[in-house]
C-alpha cells in the first residue's frame, strides 16, 4: 500500500509524504483495519490523520 522499506514506518511518518497515500490507499487501509482488528473507522476519521501515529492512536481509542 505505502511501498515503504523496513523500519520507514513509524509514529512520526508524514502519511502525505508517500506518493502512495491516496484515495486507494485510505479505502485499503479501512479494509483491512475492519477484517483484521473487526472494528471499523470512517474515511473521514482517516483523512484527519497526518501520521501513523494519528492513526495509531485512532486506533486505540476505538479498541478500548
Amino acid at each position: 500500500m505505502l511501498m515503504l522499506g523496513k523500519g520507514q514506518l513509524n509514529p512520526e511518518f508524514v502519511l502525505k509524504d508517500s506518493r502512495n497515500w491516496d484515495s486507494m490507499a485510505i479505502i485499503e487501509t479501512i479494509s483491512l483495519i475492519d477484517d483484521n482488528l473487526n472494528t471499523e473507522i470512517s474515511s473521514e476519521h482517516l483523512l484527519g490523520c497526518k501520521t501513523f501515529g494519528d492513526i495509531l492512536n485512532l486506533l486505540g481509542d476505538k479498541l478500548q
